[in-house]
This record gives structure tokens, C-alpha cells and sequence, in this order.
């Protein structure tokens, strides 16, 4: 194990082995996402004017590719760990523009209800030979830039047969979520009971809640086992998320939820489970489970988190289907009932799936979650025993769900932190968040404030602090740097949790 010491013997003057290693990887992460980006806007043909408003970001981007390259092969441009994060930082914010204004430029012809038939010429967009009466004819329904995206998602990250899988494009995760719900629930009997998590996250819980109200029996937190419950039911639906946002970040035991819906077939409860900080797991889960039952079991995850490569350019989410179902061809026309469709912009916008790039970066993440909860294991443990009360990450050999994740390629990047009984407020927590980024400050070290998860830079954020269904907590969203840049934020973190009454 790790330890404050180790990390305060980092040096940010040189970039040390293990350091680079992680910055060659980058490296390549990154000239992927600006190749794909530059693939797409190629290929859509723009006129002059339009492609010559993305050039100025284009090269301000590249230079961020020969400044990493120079440094790790000639020892030359940006040679400190300081530069390279706060370099990474303007690049981030610059690609972040880029892609936006690529998702703008390439929707820019589009209509939301276009023609398809004229007297005369056809004043349509750049999809006008693909458009026809019922067909792509009012993008709130459906259109193409979404589908395009959901087929290199599936091909991608849910690489099932022909057939066997299905995605729609949310205007968000929760819209994900929405419509999950909405469609099982139209197809309950009357009187059905319905089973869930009682760690969900919040906001998940709070529409169970509204929409199942009495009918919902919520499991303990500290279950791993749904097997058990949902054999002794019945139950017609069972929701949980695969990592919970809650104090504990507790990982129930999917797998054999997914085998007993197997051995259930047409009988089997419906199953919504929220992937969002899980990424790939779904596919593992399915490559070891039995076939499922068609049109029984679904997958959320919002697109806005690890999936956009830290550039939080636009509000996504994905809803997966597995096994063919006619009902599930029904989908997208509930999906445009409840007004919860992505809009031409945004699917334009979002970076292109890319598995073997998403997988390098999560790696980072991953470890360097466990850098930080190591770091913090001597003044915390999960017994509240400590001056911290608790840091838990499912990253640690120490958290009760890591044998269960195990398996998994990746396994979050989450550290969740909760103060003593007695201390443990919002505003105590908000305090303890300002104490660490002033910590990172006095140390030059790069640290962000802010909500949700996924970025480049790691980021600390009080969660689920105005809400009745959930607990607070101070949420460590572990970034994807370096090495060396996780230890020293890992020793900032640790010398504020040092100076806690």
C-alpha cells in the first residue's frame, strides 16, 4: 500500500517512468479523439467558410499533441508534471469548444421538420436524399445523426449479434432512466409489486418513488444478494444501478441477477440496471450470463460522464436493449411521446465510441482512485473509527463489493468520504471541500471543484446535499492523470483530512 509519504517524496521537476507511461498513453487517446473528429467534419463536406471556423481550435489542439510528443520523445517543450496538467487543462477547454462548435457546424443545414416534398426545389439539409414522409420528417421523433451514433456505440461497446441489442439516444441520462421506467411500467398488471435498491441514486429514487409509490419494497443498503428477494416475490420489475452515487458506493451482485432472468425466460421480472459509472460492464456481464429474455433487461448510462473523454460538451445518455423484442421497436416512439429524444446537435457533438481509448484512459482512472484512497486509509475506515468516518472506493481491496467487481475491466473512479457522526453536515463537508482545494493550491497542485464525474482533472463535490433521498457525502472523482499528478493531489487531500478537528 501507498502512503502520504511516498507521495510527498514526488517530485512535480520530472516526469518519472511509470509518469510517462501514462502520458504515452494519452497521448494516443487524444490524437484519437481530434482523428475522429477530424474524420467526421471531413466527411460531411462543409463549404469553405465553415471549415475554416474550426482551424484557430484545431491547431490550438494539436499543439497540445506536439508539446506531449516532444516531451516524451526529445526531452524538450513541456517537461514538468505542472506544465503538462495545467497544459492539459487549456487543451481540455479547447477541445471542449471544438467539438461544439463541430456539432453546431455539421447540424447547421439541418431542419427540425424537414421537407421531403416540394413543388420546386427542396430547400432541405444535408440528409435530404434519406428523408421521406414518416421517415426522418421531424427530428424530435427521430434522426439521423442519433441512430449513426447508437449503431458505433453498440458495434463498439455492446458487441452482441446482429439483432440482439438495441440503443436509443436520451437527451440525458435521467432521460435514459425516464423512459425505462415509463416503457416497464405500461407493461406491468395492475397491482404489480416492483423491487429496487434503497441506495439508488437520489434522483433515481425519488421517481420510483412518485411513480410506484406503495408498491415499491426497497432493499438494504448493505445487500449485495437480489437473487434471494426477487425468488421470494414475486415481483414484475426490479431497478438497481451497478455502482451506486451513494455514501458507501455499494456494487451489488449483478451477474446472477442476469443468470436467474435467464433461468426465469418469458416469465422473468423486467430489469433496469444504471451502468453510468460502470462502463463496459454491461458487456462483460452478458459475455459470461445465459442468453437473456428478450425485451426483459436494459441498461442506462448517462453519456455526459466517462464517454465524452472528460469534455463535458453536451448532456447525453444511452438506453440499452438486450434480445430482440417487437416491443422494443416501440421504444423511439415513446421515447418521442415523452419529449426525451437527443437533439441533432448534441448526437453530432458527442466524441465517437471509441472502446480501446475509453479502456487506456478508465485504466488511469481506476488507479489512480486507488492512489487516493490508499492515501487517505491511515485516517479513515469503514467502521467509522477514525477522524474521517469513512473513505471507500470499490477500487480497494478493503471495500465489501471489490471481490464482486473484480472481474470487471474497469471498476470505478469514485472515492466517497463521509465525516463523523457528529460533524457530518453539508456545510461542514462544503468546508472540508474548500479546505482541500486550498491544500491542492499551496502545493501548485491541479484540483477542480465540481459536480459529476469522468473528467481529466480530478474534481471534489459535495453530492446529494439538498435532497430527502439520499445521504451527503464528499464525492473524489478521480480524473485520468498521470501518475506523479495522482499522488501529489492524493498528499494534498491527505494533508486536509490531517488538519480535521
Amino acid at each position: 500500500m501507498l502512503n502520504s509519504k511516498a507521495y510527498a517524496a514526488n517530485s512535480w521537476h520530472t516526469i518519472d517512468e511509470q509518469s510517462r507511461a501514462d502520458l504515452c498513453n494519452e497521448l494516443v487517446e487524444t490524437e484519437c479523439l481530434l482523428s475522429a473528429l477530424g474524420s467526421t467534419l471531413r466527411s460531411r463536406r462543409m463549404g469553405t467558410h465553415l471549415s475554416a471556423s474550426i482551424l484557430p481550435l484545431e491547431s490550438q489542439c494539436g499543439s497540445y499533441i506536439e508539446i506531449l510528443r516532444e516531451t516524451l520523445t526529445n526531452g524538450r517543450g513541456a517537461v514538468t508534471l505542472r506544465d503538462i496538467a495545467r497544459l492539459r487543462v487549456q487543451f481540455q477547454y479547447q477541445c471542449r469548444q471544438l467539438h461544439r462548435l463541430a456539432g453546431a457546424l455539421q447540424t447547421l443545414e439541418n431542419w427540425q421538420s424537414p421537407v421531403f416534398l416540394a413543388s420546386g426545389e427542396i430547400p432541405a439539409g444535408r440528409h435530404h436524399p434519406h428523408l421521406s414522409e414518416r421517415g426522418f420528417d421531424y427530428s424530435r421523433d427521430r434522426h439521423i445523426d442519433a441512430e449513426e451514433y447508437e449503431r458505433l456505440f453498440l458495434s463498439e461497446l455492446l458487441p452482441l449479434p446482429p439483432g440482439e441489442s438495441y440503443a436509443w439516444l436520451t437527451s440525458s441520462g435521467m432521460s435514459a432512466i425516464l423512459l425505462a421506467i415509463d416503457h416497464i411500467r405500461s407493461r406491468l398488471p395492475a397491482g404489480a409489486r416492483v423491487l429496487a435498491r434503497g441506495d439508488m441514486y437520489h434522483e433515481t429514487r425519488e421517481l420510483l418513488s412518485q411513480w410506484f409509490g406503495s408498491k415499491i419494497d426497497w432493499l438494504p443498503d448493505d445487500s449485495s444478494d437480489i437473487v434471494s428477494p426477487l425468488r421470494s416475490g414475486p415481483y414484475a420489475a426490479l431497478f438497481l444501478d451497478a455502482h451506486t452515487n451513494a455514501t458507501r458506493l455499494r456494487c451489488p451482485a449483478v451477474l446472477p441477477v442476469l443468470e436467474y432472468l435467464s433461468e426465469q425466460g418469458d416469465h422473468a421480472p423486467y430489469c433496469l440496471c444504471d451502468t453510468t459509472a460502470l462502463p463496459f460492464a454491461a458487456a462483460e456481464w452478458l459475455s459470461k450470463s445465459p442468453p437473456m429474455p428478450p425485451g426483459k433487461v436494459f441498461f442506462a448510462e448517462s453519456l455526459i460522464k466517462f464517454h465524452q473523454f472528460g469534455l463535458d460538451a453536451t448532456s447525453a445518455g444511452i438506453l440499452l436493449g438486450i434480445g430482440h423484442c417487437p416491443a422494443n421497436d416501440d421504444l423511439w416512439y415513446l421515447r418521442a411521446h415523452l419529449g426525451v429524444n437527443i437533439s441533432d446537435t448534441a448526437a453530432a457533438t458527442l466524441p465517437r465510441p471509441n472502446r480501446i481509448a475509453l479502456y487506456s484512459r478508465l485504466c488511469r482512472m481506476q488507479r489512480n482512485a486507488r492512489i487516493i484512497g490508499d492515501a487517505l486509509a491511515p485516517l479513515a475506515d469503514i467502521a467509522w473509527g477514525s477522524r474521517l468516518g469513512h473513505a471507500v472506493s470499490p477500487t480497494l481491496d478493503g471495500h465489501p463489493d471489490h471481490l464482486i467487481l473484480r472481474s470487471l475491466p474497469f471498476q470505478g473512479a469514485i472515492v466517497s468520504i463521509e465525516l463523523p457522526r457528529a460533524l457530518h453536515t453539508p456545510d461542514a463537508l462544503y468546508a472540508f471541500a474548500r479546505d482541500i482545494i486550498c491544500a491542492a493550491a499551496s502545493r501548485d497542485v491541479v484540483l477542480h471543484g465540481g459536480s459529476s464525474f469522468g473528467f481529466s482533472t480530478t474534481r471534489v463535490y459535495v453530492t446529494a446535499a439538498t435532497t430527502r433521498f439520499g445521504r451527503p457525502f464528499l464525492r473524489i472523482a478521480a480524473g485520468s492523470e498521470s501518475f506523479g499528478e495522482a499522488s501529489a493531489i492524493a498528499t494534498a487531500i491527505y494533508e486536509a483530512a490531517s488538519e480535521l478537528p
